[in-house]
């Protein structure tokens, strides 16, 4: 049996949220080293998964979420993204009707067109991928880059903000 419960969150993310739960941050959690220059995309990726690798990859080392270990795991939510597109053409040529008449097997089971199955299975695999590395709006709301500065001219607000 598997362990209860989401899964933990890394201790980057958790002080990027700035610790909302204010419980004990793992100072033990290894700290695996950032990649000094831009890794490039493995050479198995389809040309999708490289341009997606490009287009996030500096973001993520930016703010030193991906490090080195996680370049596979990365790769293989770039290469789930390629899947889902060249899904999603396949779907498209088919047409409205191609994709969306029900199919019947050899044994006379009648389904859907095996293509809507895979579709949502590498969507489904991809969008976990990007949770994972804080990229869905849901994940990045929660984190906390930096300090913001809001003024005001109200100085309760800036009294309760610490801003005194």
């Amino acid at each position: 049996m598997g362990r209860r419960g989401p899964p933990p969150k890394p201790t980057a993310f958790k002080v990027l949220e700035g610790n909302p739960g204010k419980q004990k941050l793992n100072k033990a959690e290894p700290q695996p080293p950032v990649p000094r220059s831009l890794p490039k995309p493995p050479a198995r990726l389809l040309r999708e998964a490289k341009k997606e690798w490009n287009r996030l990859v500096p973001a993520l080392v930016s703010v030193s979420v991906l490090t080195d270990v996680d370049l596979a795991a990365f790769a293989e939510l770039c290469q789930n993204y390629a899947y889902y597109l060249i899904t999603d053409r396949k779907i498209l040529a088919l047409g409205e009707q191609g994709v969306y008449a029900m199919q019947k097997t050899t044994t006379g089971y009648v389904q859907q067109h095996p293509l809507l199955s895979l579709r949502r299975q590498y969507y489904e695999q991809w969008r976990r991928g990007l949770a994972d590395f804080g990229l869905t709006p849901a994940t990045r709301s929660r984190l906390v880059t930096g300090e913001t500065t809001v003024v005001t001219n109200d100085p309760m607000e800036n009294l309760l903000r610490g801003d005194w």
